[in-house]
């Protein structure tokens, strides 16, 4: 165990060195629209659409966003590319239409985490704690590797981790992530997972990441958001933004918590960015192992894709594709003009 403990440090230390070297490589296997074959959408989102495809006999998902935003899709594609976890959505190939470009990537039998808090109903449901731990220490994992890529997610929240057989978990959706710099004050994210000091235009870092995890976790437990609607402003005092956590933590679902996951909250959920969990010296490591997750084998998680960390009946059903015709046109040379749609 000791072993595998320092062999997955060093390999978080040097995991940023080693994106960085393959980021500005930036090379990805590419394949002809033509050879792909759409079996149906899966989903879709404000820049694009999911399909289930099937190329040379194996699934995968497609991710399509229009042409006119190739820049986010070259860096999505350059980000993914450099990237290797067993905690983060993989890459495959690029492909293009006439309108369109496709990253190809892990298809994720079971969908996304909203997806599973739902029943069949569409109705939100409470997830369990020892489901949710399980899966907010994969999502500890998958932020701990991105931040050590000097990376920052910017949309942390349960529809962006896919969910995969034996209970794997895998972050995806990279499209507003953005490396870190000083004195970033831009807002950007998901309406109720947006930090404080986001809102409030106070320069970031990867804090805003582990507080759009404790939303999450909060949601997944309460099935409801924490803070609803729009729960921060630029002119918020610290006293105001101080109480709106405090009502959250009123919550009779929130107070029928265990108390080591009533103290987790409440640690990542801090108003002050600088005294959140996980930004002082030992960073991810104090997320990792605060008293909440003592049950939780990162190493096994990491190092044994065989590991099943959540059984087949406690996953939610498969999700099935909704039928769409998709007119497979290779791109027209005017496209192949523009110098980024050309190289995805």
């Amino acid at each position: 165990m000791h072993a595998r403990r320092e062999e997955y440090t060093k390999f978080i230390n040097l995991a940023g060195e080693n994106f960085a070297a393959k980021f500005n490589d930036g090379s990805c296997p590419k394949v002809s629209i033509t050879k792909i074959t759409f079996d149906g959408e899966v989903g879709s989102g404000s820049f694009g659409e999911i399909y289930k495809v099937r190329i040379q006999g194996q699934v995968y998902a497609a991710k399509a966003q229009p042409w006119d935003i190739v820049e986010l899709s070259l860096f999505e594609k350059n980000l993914l590319r450099a990237m290797s976890h067993p905690c983060i959505i993989q890459i495959h190939f690029t492909s293009k239409d006439v309108d369109k470009t496709f990253l190809i990537l892990d298809f994720s039998p079971f969908g996304d985490l909203g997806r599973a808090m739902k029943d069949q109903m569409g109705v939100k449901k409470d997830m369990p704690e020892d489901i949710c731990k399980k899966y907010v220490a994969q999502a500890i994992l998958a932020l701990e590797y991105v931040h050590a890529c000097n990376i920052i997610h910017h949309d942390v929240k349960p529809e962006n981790f896919l969910i995969f057989p034996k209970g794997r978990l895998k972050l995806s959706d990279f499209g507003v992530s953005r490396f870190a710099r000083p004195n970033m004050t831009f807002v950007t994210g998901s309406i109720n997972y947006i930090s404080p000091e986001m809102y409030r235009r106070i320069p970031h870092n990867e804090a805003v990441d582990w507080w759009a995890l404790g939303v999450m976790m909060y949601y997944m437990l309460v099935s409801q958001y924490p803070f609803p609607g729009v729960p921060f402003s630029r002119g918020d005092t610290d006293e105001q933004v101080a109480e709106k956590i405090q009502e959250a933590f009123r919550h009779p679902k929130y107070c029928s918590l265990t108390e080591d996951a009533k103290d987790f909250l409440t640690k990542i959920l801090e108003r002050d960015h600088t005294k959140r969990l996980g930004i002082f010296k030992d960073g991810s490591r104090d997320v990792k192992y605060h008293a909440w997750f003592g049950d939780i084998d990162y190493c096994r998680i990491y190092f044994d894709p065989d590991f099943t960390i959540l059984e087949e009946d406690r996953l939610p059903p498969p999700i099935t594709t909704t039928h769409v015709v998709v007119f497979r046109i290779p791109p027209s040379s005017e496209r192949l003009a523009d110098p980024d749609f050309f190289e995805f």
